[in-house]
């Protein structure tokens, strides 16, 4: 079979099992009648752990079930939307633009503080629902839009980025602002406002200059306090499955605002994590790399690296050329390695671990994962059906 027929086996695949399993277990399962929240994590046997509730994962499941139809799945998607909504309108949203970042089960609130992960991912999941119904686009985008303003008023860092309140000496981190880099340009794919245009160039152009290791390309994660590298043991490990979800979004930037730079770095992001972040046996990315020997330091394999690689590899493909038949090929097969992670004992569930002889780790599958998988089908959707692409749901995650 040629790639792109490779690459279209495996996709039904994944939305086969999608429809029929996942989508309906966490719709189930997955929700809170005391809170009226989502669960944050299955056990084994596929029981409900009601660990404290993070924004992020209410932002998370909204994008995912505001995405669930364009699959084919026939379950009450609009109305796990509302609930998710209506979730961050009871417990979550505070009076001034900003979200509560940790609520308990009784609604207490266990973090107050300001996290721009928890933000990106909000401001992510209002995008999917404004795209899902257009009668809710005005309200929430008003809503991003403030919380934006409010972020920026408060918590702007004097160069560029976000600065987040800390313990002193705790290191300015890179992967938030990957995050709301991917808000921005979703928020663009539904209201082409200003606002998002230069969220986005701001958060990519910082990613360019300072964030990418100019000898080897790769994405460094921790910065001192004026955006300069930390070195040694402070900087910890290179994570191919962040190299990966980083070119993906620069692409999408970089053909948006027609940046070759862009394209150029994503190109090294990727080819960085193939030549140092797969495990060539098993076919799937490891969770970390020393960063001075690049020898791999965890080798696990997380299911999130693997749809953060298919995502990159669309990415690739997309801009044609001679790399996009290569690029389909490697798509193909980390969509096969994501697929291993979906044979659970509990139908719709996932392992989050294989270990480094492929076997899965035991142990309670992430309602935040979702995401991930989805954000994976959606781009394979996307390449498989250009045509598609005009579609207004689609476009939340469409490398433009």
């Amino acid at each position: 079979m040629s790639p792109q027929e490779d690459l279209r086996a495996s996709y039904e695949r994944l939305v086969r099992w999608l429809c029929g399993e996942a989508f309906p277990l966490w719709a189930d399962r997955g929700l809170d009648p005391v809170s009226r929240g989502f669960v944050e994590r299955l056990s084994p046997d596929g029981t409900p752990i009601h660990d404290p509730q993070r924004a992020r994962v209410v932002g998370r499941q909204i994008y995912a079930y505001a995405l669930a139809p364009g699959f084919g799945w026939h379950g009450p998607a609009a109305a796990l939307v509302r609930y998710g909504l209506a979730r961050l309108d009871n417990g979550f949203w505070t009076g001034d633009g900003l979200v509560r970042s940790v609520v308990a089960r009784d609604g207490h609130v266990l973090r107050p503080d300001f996290d721009l992960y928890d933000h990106a991912f909000v401001l992510f999941g209002l995008a999917a629902a404004a795209a899902a119904d257009p009668a809710l686009t005005e309200r929430l985008s008003c809503r991003a839009m403030a919380s934006v303003a409010r972020i920026r008023a408060s918590f702007r860092h004097p160069r560029a980025g976000f600065v987040e309140p800390a313990p002193p000496g705790a290191p300015l981190l890179a992967n938030p602002h990957m995050h709301m880099l991917e808000a921005a340009l979703a928020w663009l794919a539904v209201v082409p406002d200003p606002l998002w245009q230069r969220l986005a160039d701001e958060i990519a152009e910082l990613c360019l200059e300072r964030f990418l290791d100019p000898a080897t390309g790769a994405l460094r994660e921790r910065f001192d306090p004026d955006w300069s590298v930390l070195e040694g043991e402070a900087q910890g490990d290179l994570e191919p499955g962040h190299q990966y979800e980083w070119a993906a979004l620069l692409v999408r930037w970089g053909r948006l605002t027609d940046r070759p730079d862009a394209l150029a770095a994503a190109g090294r992001l990727i080819a960085f994590a193939e030549d140092h972040g797969i495990d060539p046996r098993r076919k799937l990315a490891v969770n970390g790399l020393d960063p001075r020997t690049l020898r791999h330091t965890d080798r696990r394999a997380r299911l999130w690296p693997q749809s953060e690689r298919i995502k990159a590899h669309l990415a690739i493909a997309s801009l044609g050329g001679s790399a996009a038949s290569g690029a389909l090929s490697r798509a193909a097969e980390a969509t096969e390695g994501l697929l291993l992670y979906a044979r659970h004992p509990v139908p719709g569930a996932w392992w989050e671990h294989l270990d480094e002889g492929g076997a899965p780790i035991r142990e309670p599958s992430r309602a935040s994962s979702l995401y991930h998988i989805v954000c994976a089908a959606n781009e394979l959707r996307i390449a498989l059906a250009p045509d598609m692409a005009a579609d207004r749901g689609a476009l939340v995650s469409d490398l433009l």
